[in-house]
């Protein structure tokens, strides 16, 4: 047999171990993998991985924080607005840093609205029939130069919850919208050792009258 012959074979029993490593990997899909060491760990695990819950009832897990001036990238509730059944919060999310881009739509927690009682999940919005996430390919928004607002309405209230009282008490509840963090790169600390957890920011605002 030539050398030619034997590297060919050795290039084909490569490429069908590397066939079967990756069937292998995408048959664990749904198990966290262990994490790498701290300071290797760059980017946030899939949602699913989080062990976060939005349920009703209980508050936001952290890592959370309130989004600040300071931040690279900013996240604010701009405006509220009740009306029968509903409550719609519009919000921006913007940079001091002129040259600022968000990568759009922000992943793994895209901006999700909350409405909350003494920091517990009392309402939230609908999820989609079809129950599919939006597969619209990621665009680079420049937020320094042009603000991105959008809005985001609650529209169904937990087990216990009530519109009229809602609407009586509004100064009790205040609406809080999430989103993953900007920028996520760098070393995230304090999650157990088989996940890392998604950083939040948050802003919020008592909900108008």
């Amino acid at each position: 047999m030539t050398d030619q012959s034997v590297r060919g074979l050795v290039c084909v029993a490569v490429a069908v171990t590397a066939a079967f490593g990756l069937a292998g990997c995408a048959s664990h899909r749904t198990k966290p993998a262990a994490a790498t060491p701290p300071q290797q760990q760059t980017t946030s695990a899939p949602q699913v991985f989080q062990h976060r819950s939005y349920a009703c009832g209980n508050g936001i897990a952290p890592p959370v924080a309130a989004s600040i001036p300071g931040d690279p990238v900013r996240l604010a509730i701009t405006k509220t607005e009740f009306s029968d059944n509903r409550i719609t919060a519009t919000f921006k999310i913007d940079s001091a840093n002129p040259t600022e881009v968000l990568t759009y739509p922000v992943s793994p927690t895209p901006p999700t609205i909350l409405l909350t009682d003494a920091g517990h999940v009392v309402g939230r919005q609908k999820p989609p029939k079809s129950g599919t996430v939006d597969g619209s390919p990621a665009e680079m928004r420049p937020i320094g130069r042009h603000p991105y607002t959008s809005s985001l309405t609650v529209d169904e209230l937990c087990p216990g919850a009530d519109w009229s009282h809602v609407r009586s008490h509004p100064d009790q509840y205040r609406v809080e919208i999430l989103m993953s963090r900007q920028p996520t790169s760098g070393p995230q600390t304090g999650p157990p050792a088989t996940y890392l957890a998604d950083p939040l920011t948050t802003a919020s605002a008592q909900l108008a009258r």
